[in-house]
């Protein structure tokens, strides 16, 4: 099971090119952190959540086309 997911044309599309997923993956999880950290009540909690789950779904929009091999527009 192992070798057939290394052979996968997902992996290998990701092999090809993870800087998006990496790099937007990490701004979800700093956001996300932000958000918690500035404090519930304020407006850049907002502001980092909004951001946070931008960043998640550009990260899920990247994953599926990994699966997929399309775009959606």
């Amino acid at each position: 099971m192992f070798r057939s997911f290394l052979s996968s044309p997902a992996f290998r599309r990701f092999l090809g090119a993870p800087a998006p997923v990496l790099i937007y993956g990490v701004l979800a999880l700093l956001f996300a952190w932000g958000a918690v950290h500035v404090g519930w009540q304020s407006a850049g909690c907002a502001v980092c959540g909004f951001v946070s789950l931008f960043f998640i779904g550009v990260v899920a929009g990247e994953l599926r086309y990994f699966r997929t091999a399309r775009h959606r527009y």
